[in-house]
Formats: structure tokens, sequence, C-alpha cells
């Protein structure tokens, strides 16, 4: 990065100062040169000159930089520019709020009004004329409600998101050569930190483990499995990345709530997804891990492009270690430079996504241990909102649990998404041959878009021939995942041998031998008008 900017030509200039402003945030990233970064920063003889979209760009990397004064000074020079540049209006008043400097930021508000009428929209102030009287700006008091309001949720974030009080990490990374890393700063965290993570300025971990050996955290990462972090991935692996992620923030929380567990969903900014896990008061990290352990191999083996792993990954801390780390999350992934969100996502705000942490549940080891061993001889876990879904289709419950690939496509189908030919074929091929099929079949399917009683009873009477097999099955989804452990001496391995105790007939057809199965029919009837009636959820 040179010091010195050539002066040769309008075009020329801004063209080199874009490539300056590139490569001092690839040094900022990569935390390399701070100080010559910096420096060069603070020199108000090269942003006087930018445009206004290499100005804001310019100041922003000043913040990322820590220098707020010269951020402040930039914006400045933008209103003087352009007074209609609502974006720059926001982002100066709100770095005035974030620095708890209220009276200049009122006073940003009176001029940016004065300037122009049109930023009331985001001031939400009425504009009566082009010269807005000072005195129509509204209560001052507004920017301290608001601050009392965001110092309660940086409060809160510090509750919930507690590490090692002594000592947490900041993130480095090198873009070009896709490395990352993190080094200790060894002091506890304070809000300001806090502030600087979720600004983007900074990125920061913590370590989980605690003196005593405790955590108030665990955490599921998941990330996807180095065969598909390529750029150039094909139809079929990218359908079924979508179906496995489906899968997974599912039936995570599922088994999770079943055990008395309540995770915290984010995208992590990176490759894949956190999962986290809050305990008050702190709890042994051993119990955290073998518990969390126990729940994610239920769910290892059923996926092929994404890797769980459980942190704390250590029991207790031996010598100067520090432990385990996870990056917080709302902050900036360096490498990515995608900032990671809660999910569902609220908003694209980052106050929004804080809103989430009001309905955070802490965990209890206690049930979820005695849960565990309460189901251990049951024949399948159920969550409790499926809990009637499950008790009028036990067959799909069990086979969902037990079945991988039958579960993903159940999972699409709850979701109420479109299914392939091929995952329809698999429905039909191993579900039509049970006894309930058209029950079972209709229950299942009637949340597709695309769902015609008629046609699924047409492709039920059409079913012929014998279950399909795993195998053939694994090569329809192309799954690359183990195959359920069978008795070899019972046949060939298909999805139907999990649940023996319903009969499975060689032929389709499907009649009405019983009162039971009547009733069972007028059941199935009487729930596809009800689809169809006003008010309907």
């Amino acid at each position: 990065m040179q010091d010195q900017i050539p002066t040769s030509g309008q075009n020329t200039k801004q063209a080199d100062y874009r490539l300056l402003l590139d490569r001092m945030q690839t040094k900022l990233l990569a935390g390399q040169e701070q100080d010559r970064v910096c420096r060069m920063l603070g020199r108000q003889d090269i942003w006087s000159s930018l445009d206004i979209d290499s100005a804001l760009k310019w100041a922003h990397l000043a913040l990322m930089a820590g220098e707020t004064e010269v951020a402040l000074q930039v914006f400045e020079h933008v209103h003087r520019l352009q007074t209609d540049h609502l974006e720059a209006w926001k982002e100066h008043y709100e770095l005035l709020l974030g620095l708890c400097r209220y009276e200049e930021a009122a006073a940003l508000r009176t001029r940016a009004l004065t300037s122009n009428p049109g930023n009331a929209n985001y001031f939400r102030l009425p504009a009566k004329t082009a010269q807005v009287d000072p005195e129509e700006i509204g209560d001052i008091g507004q920017p301290f409600v608001r601050k009392r309001e965001q110092e309660r949720k940086l409060n809160l974030y510090l509750r919930l998101f507690q590490g090692r009080e002594d000592c947490f990490a900041r993130q480095w990374a090198d873009k070009n050569e896709g490395k990352q890393g993190y080094v200790p700063v060894r002091r506890p965290m304070t809000r300001e930190d806090v502030l600087d993570h979720l600004n983007m300025r900074r990125t920061y971990g913590i370590y989980l483990l605690q003196p005593g050996s405790l955590v108030s955290l665990g955490v599921v990462d998941v990330d996807m499995v180095k065969s598909v972090r390529t750029k150039a991935l094909s139809s079929s692996v990218r359908s079924q990345m979508r179906k496995e992620r489906d899968y997974l923030m599912s039936r995570l929380p599922e088994i999770s709530d079943s055990l008395g567990l309540f995770p915290l969903a984010e995208f992590s900014g990176g490759k894949g997804y956190h999962f986290w896990f809050f305990f008050e008061p702190p709890v042994q990290a051993r119990q955290v891990r073998q518990t969390l352990t126990r729940m994610v191999n239920r769910l290892k083996g059923d996926l092929s492009c994404f890797a769980l792993e459980v942190f704390p990954k250590q029991d207790t801390i031996s010598g100067k270690g520090l432990g385990n780390l996870v990056k917080l999350p709302l902050g900036v992934h360096r490498v990515t430079g995608k900032r990671s969100y809660f999910l569902p996502r609220p908003g694209r705000d980052v106050w929004e996504d804080l809103s989430k942490l009001e309905s955070v549940r802490f965990c209890c080891l206690d049930k979820a241990t005695s849960k565990v061993e309460e189901e251990k001889s049951a024949q399948v876990l159920v969550h409790p909102r499926q809990a009637q879904w499950a008790k009028e289709q036990p067959e799909l419950a069990l086979l969902q649990e037990k079945c991988p690939a039958l579960g993903q496509i159940m999972i699409q189908c709850r979701h109420g998404r479109s299914l392939t030919q091929r995952e329809e074929r698999i429905l039909f091929g191993t579900l039509g041959f049970l006894t309930r099929r058209k029950a079972v079949m209709h229950a299942l399917l009637q949340n597709l878009p695309e769902y015609n009683p008629h046609l699924v009873d047409y492709k039920l009477s059409r079913v012929r021939g014998s279950v399909l097999g795993c195998k053939k099955i694994h090569t329809l989804m192309a799954l690359d995942i183990d195959y359920c452990d069978f008795d070899s001496n019972a046949g060939y391995a298909h999805p139907l041998r999990h649940c023996p105790q319903w009969r499975i007939q060689e032929g389709p057809a499907e009649k009405v031998d019983s009162l039971q199965d009547a009733l069972e029919q007028l059941r199935q009837s009487l729930d596809l008008v009800k689809r169809f009636l006003p008010g309907r959820e």
C-alpha cells in the first residue's frame, strides 16, 4: 500500500482511490499493517477528494479500524456533497447514539430535517414546509429511550453468552489464503466490546469453560463437509444440501425440545449453523458435552453434506490452557465477510436480531437425563408438538425417526414443499405397502401444493411388486450415508422392516374389511373437507 496517490486526471484519481480502499479493507480484515492503515485513513487530503460512495466506504473502514473521529469527519464531508443522502444521515446519527453523544445526535437530526424535509421519513417527524422549525423536531429525549433499550439488550447479550470471565478472543483472517484464527484478549469483555462486535468493527469469540469446569453454554456446531464447500456444485448436490438442511432444522429442535433442551439457531456467517443451549446457573461441562453428544449421535448418520460437532469438547482445563472457544453470534465472519444472524431471521437490523434473546429459555440437564432414561426403551421419541400427529400416524412417526432417507422426504412434505418424481416414487414404493397406506399417504401429502386426493388413490392402486430396498432408495436420492443395520437372515433390507408390528401386504388394493377401516376412511374424508373451510389456519 503506497502512501502517495497519483493526481493525474479525475477519473484516474477516483479509480486509484477505489483500489486504495480495497487494499485497506484487505489489510484490516487480515489484521495486517493496522498502524499504517490508520495513518492513511486519517489523511484529510485524500478523503476530502472522494466521491460520495467512496467517502462512505472510507467512513466504514475508519469504523472498522476504530478511527471513530475520522468516520465522523467523513460523514460531514458527505453531507456537504449531498444534503439528501439519507443513508449518510442515518449512519452518522446512529454512530453518535452509539457513542452516547446525545446532544450532537439531536443537533444532527435538526440539520437533517432542515436541509432536506424528506429525511423525516426516517426520523418519523412531520415536515410541514421546506424549512422545518427546530421547535417541531420532537422530544429530544427519544435518543435516551432508544439508548437505554440498546443498553438493556447489550446487558442481556453479555448475560447469556458468558464464557471465561478473564479472557476472550479476537478473530483474525487472511482472505487471500482463506485462513482465520483467534488471539486471546486477556481482560473481561465489556459492553463496548459487544458493540464493536455487533457493529462489525471487530469479531470476538468466547472460551466456554469457566472455573470449576463449569459452562453457561453448550453449542452444536453444524458445518458443511469439505466436499461440498466448492462453488461448482451439481444441481443434485445442491438439492441434497437443501433437503438435509431442512431435515436438520426440523429434527434437531424436535429432539432437543423433547429432552427439555431449548436451542437458539444461528447462521454462523461462515459454512454452517450454530445451535446454542443456555444454562443458568452454570453446569458441569462434562454433563453438557455428554448430553449434547447423545443427541447429535442420533443425527450424524443421517447427513452426508453436514458434519456435527459438540462444544465444549473438553470436560476440564489443565495447565495454562484456555479451552475451546466459539465465535459470538451477530458478528461478521472475517473470511466470508458475512454477518451471522438468528433463525428465523426477524429483520435486517442487528437490534431486531437481539430481540430474539428475549425469548431464550434455559435448559435443565436433570430433566434431559431423566427423559433419556425414560425413553431408552421407547419405540420412538416424539416431539410434543407432533404428539397428536404421531398418535394418528404412528407409522410415519416411527419411520421418520428410524429411516433418515424417508425422514428427509417427510420433512419436505410437512413443510409443504413439492416432491421430485424420485421422492414420490420412494414414498409410494414403501408406504404404499402398509396396511393403512391410504390414511398414511393422504396424511403425509395433504400439505403439498399439488395435492390431489383422487390422483393419490389412483397411484396407490397401481403399486405392484415389493417394497423398495434401502440400496435402491439410497441410489435414487444419491445418499452417501450408512445403511440401517438389519438382521441379514430376515431378507433384503427395506425401510418397513423398522416397523414389523404393522402388516405389510403383497397386494396394493385396500378394501374396507371392518368397521374400523370404514371409520378411518370417513375421518380421512372429513379432514379433506376441513382443508377447504373458510378461516382454516
